[in-house]
């Protein structure tokens, strides 16, 4: 099988984890509904899965991209936020205020998540190098059984 193919059916095989329906598998890979029941059942009648270190790696990505966000939120926190009351005096005239405020409860929210997430992105690389240093052994293993 080509490698194109394999990591087609692998990323379809992914999305089916999800829980992701036929149509929208087809929709994001870009295929046919056909080949997404035909990469399943290749997948299911083969051993072809995702390796331990691709899910540690997807986890990775994602729990990168989470923190991203998060980092992106509090920028904008510490920007500010503006805001601008307008109120009437005893004499009928309108008085607008406009303030820069910060919340400080919102961005000491985000700090912890954020050291949530990067401690959960810590743990998960330290798993991905465990897991590729076994593979890298296995590896070494079945060099050494075939010479």
């Amino acid at each position: 099988m080509k490698q194109d193919t394999q990591e087609r059916y692998l990323r379809i095989y992914n999305l089916h984890l999800e829980k992701k329906s036929a149509l929208e598998i087809a929709s994001k890979v870009g295929c046919t509904l056909k080949t997404v029941e035909n990469a399943l059942r290749f997948c299911r009648q083969t051993t072809l899965r995702p390796t331990r270190e691709d899910e540690l790696q997807d986890a990775i990505d994602s729990v990168k991209k989470n923190l991203a966000q998060l980092h992106e939120r509090l920028a904008e926190i510490r920007r500010g936020v503006r805001e601008t009351t307008t109120r009437r005096d005893s004499d009928g005239r309108v008085q607008t205020t406009r303030k820069l405020l910060k919340p400080i409860a919102a961005e000491v929210a985000l700090f912890r998540e954020i050291r949530e997430h990067e401690k959960l992105l810590s743990s998960l690389q330290g798993q991905a190098n465990e897991a590729s240093q076994k593979t890298n052994q296995d590896k070494q293993i079945i060099i050494e059984f075939v010479h």
